[in-house]
C-alpha cells in the first residue's frame, strides 16, 4: 500500500511503569505492514526504566515515534494521557495500544481496508485474543469476538449499547482492537478524566455506541495481555467493583438525559442495571458445630451485600447447634431459615447441600462451612464478577488457611488457587491443572459462588461420597463443574478456612484410608466421563496415569516405591554429587520402563 493513498494513523500508547512490556509493544507497531503511522508515547509519570526506553525509540525513529509527558512528569491517569495524545496527533484516524499489549503485523492494514469499505462508520472494532500464554504456556489463549449476533457488519446507534457490556451481555471491544476517526473523538470530547481506572473505556465507548455507526469485524489481529494485577482484577479483589459500576451507570443515566437521547430501551436497561441486586442463597450445613456456628452466621450477617437468604441445614446435630440455628431463624424470619432431614437423621454433607439447593430461591448459591468465616466483601466481590462475566457458571477465590484462631506456633497462610487468577477458564481446562489430577491448589467450598442453573445442570453433589469418601465430595462436585462450565478464578481472598485437628483429611490419612478414597474418586470420575460421553485424550491419559498405582500395584511398586525407598536410604549415606548422579539415573530408568 502506497503512503500517498493511505490516511495517516496516530497510534497512542500511554504508559506508566511498564518496563517489562513496552519494547514488545513498540516493536509490534514497527512491524506493521501499513507504513503511514505515527506513534505517540505518552509517559504518565513512570518511575522505572520505561521512560528511557520510550525516549530511546523516539530518538532512533524521529518523525515516526514521539515521546511526550505531562508537565513536571506528573501522573494524571489514562484518560488524561489519552486526551493529550489526541490533542497533539496528526492522523485522520486514531488507534490505542496499551503498553503491555501487542498487534499482529496486519492490524493497521486490515482496519484501514474496512474503513474504506464502510465510510459511514465512525469506528471499527475487531475481536481480541486474550493472551495468557505469555506467562503460562499451558493456559490456552482465547479469541473473544465482540458479542453481537452478526459479525462483519455495521451497527447503527444505539444497537451496541443494548447488546454489549456494560448494559448487555455481549463482550465489549478492547481498546487495542479499536480504530476511530479523529474528528469523531473531538466531537464527543475524547475521554472523561473523571473516571480514572475502571470504566474509563466504557464511558468513551458508550458515547460512540449512542451516537455513531460502528463496524464490527470478526478479524483478530491484537493480543490483550492478561495479568493478575490489572485494574479489573484489583477492583474485584478490593471489593470496589460494584460501587464503581454504580457510579458509571449514574453517569450514563445523566448523559442520556443531558443529550436528549430518546430511545426508551436504553433508558430501561440503565434503570434495570441500577436496580440489579440478585438474590444469593447462602447454605451452611452443620453437624455438631456448637463451638463455631455463631461465628459463621455472624459473618453472613456482616456482609456488605445485603440481598441474601441463609439456609441453615442441620445434618442431625446432637450438641447444641440445632438450638443456635433455630434461634437465628426465629430472630431473622424470611431471611434465615432452618432445615433438617426427616426424623433429624444424619445423611452427610452432599445430601445436606443438595437439600439446601432444592429449597433455595437465589439466582446464585454460596457455600459456607459451619466452622469457616467470611470477610464482609465476600458476596459483593463475587456477584460483581458474575455481573461483568454473565457467561460463567462459577467463581472461585483464594482462601486464608486459618491457624491463628487458636493459640499456637502455626501462622495463617493465604493459598491462591493454583492457576493464573483474574482469568476465565473454558470447560475441560481446570480439571487438568488443579488437584486431584493436576498440581495446582484446588478451591475451598467457602470460597465459591455458583449459578443455581449451573448447579442444576451438573447434577449437584454426589451422594455416594459419604463416610470416609466425603474427603473427595468437593472434588467430585468441582470436577463436574470443571468439565461443563466456564469458571472465573479470582485473586480475592474473603474467606477464612479454619484448620483444626479431627478434620476428615486428618482422620482419613491417620486411618490409612487415603488411597482407598482416592481410588474410589478416580473410578467414579472415569465412569462419569463414560456415562456423559465426555471425550478428551489428555484427560483420559491423565486419569489412566493416576489409576496406574491401583490397576497395576506390583508394577507401580517396582517403578515408583522401590526407587523412592532406595533414594531415601541413599540420601542418608551418600555425598551430594553421587546422590545427584543416582537420582538422574533412577529417573532415566523410570522413563525407559
Amino acid at each position: 500500500m502506497e503512503n500517498s493513498e493511505a490516511p495517516k494513523i496516530s497510534v497512542i500508547t500511554c504508559f506508566f511503569n511498564v518496563e517489562t512490556f513496552i519494547e514488545e509493544t513498540i516493536q509490534s507497531v514497527l512491524s506493521q505492514h501499513y507504513d503511514n503511522w505515527e506513534l505517540l508515547l505518552i509517559d504518565d509519570g513512570s518511575q522505572d526504566a520505561s521512560t528511557n526506553i520510550a525516549k530511546e525509540y523516539a530518538s532512533k525513529y524521529p518523525g515516526k515515534i514521539h515521546y511526550y509527558e505531562h508537565e513536571g512528569h506528573k501522573n494524571k491517569g489514562l484518560s488524561n494521557s489519552r486526551n493529550l495524545g489526541i490533542e497533539i496527533s496528526l492522523g485522520e484516524f486514531i488507534t490505542f495500544l496499551d503498553a503491555d499489549d501487542t498487534w499482529l503485523p496486519r492490524y493497521l492494514t486490515h482496519q484501514v481496508e474496512i474503513s474504506r469499505e464502510n465510510p459511514s462508520c465512525a469506528m471499527i472494532c475487531e475481536a481480541t485474543e486474550y493472551w495468557y500464554s505469555w506467562h503460562t504456556p499451558e493456559h490456552t489463549n482465547n479469541i473473544i469476538p465482540i458479542g453481537v449476533g452478526q459479525q462483519d457488519a455495521a451497527y447503527a446507534p444505539p444497537q451496541l449499547m443494548l447488546s454489549l457490556y456494560p448494559l448487555g451481555e455481549g463482550a465489549a471491544p478492547c481498546m487495542c482492537g479499536v480504530i476511530i476517526k479523529k474528528k469523531v473523538l473531538e466531537k464527543y470530547g475524547g475521554f472523561d478524566d473523571s473516571f480514572r481506572g475502571m470504566y474509563e473505556d466504557q464511558v468513551f465507548l458508550s458515547k460512540i455506541y449512542l451516537n455513531e455507526n460502528i463496524f464490527i469485524s470478526s478479524a483478530c489481529n491484537n493480543r490483550y495481555r492478561q495479568r493478575t494485577n490489572s485494574l479489573i482484577g484489583k477492583s474485584f479483589a478490593d471489593g470496589n467493583y460494584y460501587d464503581i459500576r454504580k457510579r458509571f451507570l449514574i453517569w450514563l443515566k445523566n448523559y442520556i438525559s443531558e443529550k436528549n437521547i430518546s430511545d426508551h430501551s436504553v433508558k430501561e436497561k440503565v434503570e434495570a442495571a441500577l436496580s440489579f441486586e440478585p438474590l444469593i442463597t447462602v447454605i451452611i450445613c452443620f453437624f455438631n458445630e456448637k463451638l463455631f456456628l455463631h461465628e459463621a452466621i455472624a459473618s453472613v450477617l456482616k456482609q456488605s451485600y445485603k440481598c441474601w437468604e441463609l439456609q441453615l441445614m442441620d445434618d442431625g446435630s446432637t450438641d447444641g447447634s440445632s438450638d443456635i440455628a433455630l434461634e437465628y431463624a426465629s430472630k431473622y424470619p424470611g431471611q434465615i431459615r432452618y432445615h433438617e432431614h426427616d426424623e433429624h437423621i444424619n445423611k452427610g454433607l452432599s445430601a445436606s447441600r443438595n437439600h439446601g439447593i432444592k429449597n433455595s430461591n437465589g439466582e446464585f448459591i454460596a457455600f459456607l462451612d459451619a466452622d469457616d468465616v467470611w470477610l464482609e466483601n465476600k458476596l459483593i466481590t463475587q456477584v460483581s464478577i458474575f455481573q461483568r462475566n454473565p457467561g460463567i457458571g462459577l467463581v472461585a477465590e483464594a482462601s486464608l488457611y486459618w491457624n491463628e484462631w487458636e493459640p499456637g506456633i502455626r501462622r495463617d497462610k493465604e493459598i491462591p488457587i493454583g492457576v493464573d487468577a483474574e482469568c476465565i477458564y473454558e470447560p475441560n481446562e481446570l480439571i487438568l491443572l488443579l488437584y486431584p489430577l493436576g498440581k495446582g491448589a484446588a478451591p475451598v467450598p467457602s470460597g465459591l459462588m455458583v449459578k443455581k442453573e449451573a448447579l442444576e445442570r451438573s447434577g449437584m453433589f454426589e451422594g455416594s461420597f459419604a463416610r470416609e469418601y466425603a474427603l473427595y465430595e468437593d472434588q467430585a462436585f468441582l470436577s463436574k463443574m470443571y468439565l461443563k462450565e466456564k469458571i472465573y478464578i479470582s485473586s480475592a481472598c474473603n474467606n477464612l478456612y479454619r484448620q483444626r485437628s479431627g478434620s476428615i483429611v486428618t482422620w482419613v490419612k491417620e486411618t490409612g484410608k487415603y488411597h482407598t478414597v482416592r481410588e474410589f474418586f478416580l473410578r467414579w470420575l472415569k465412569a462419569y466421563l463414560k456415562n456423559n460421553k465426555i471425550k478428551s485424550r489428555r484427560l483420559s491419559m491423565r486419569l489412566n496415569k493416576a489409576l496406574y498405582r491401583y490397576d497395576y500395584p506390583k508394577s507401580f511398586y517396582v517403578t515408583h516405591d522401590v526407587p523412592r525407598y532406595f533414594w531415601k536410604a541413599l540420601k542418608k549415606i551418600t555425598p551430594g554429587k553421587v546422590k545427584d548422579f543416582v537420582k538422574w539415573k533412577v529417573l532415566k530408568l523410570k522413563k525407559e520402563y
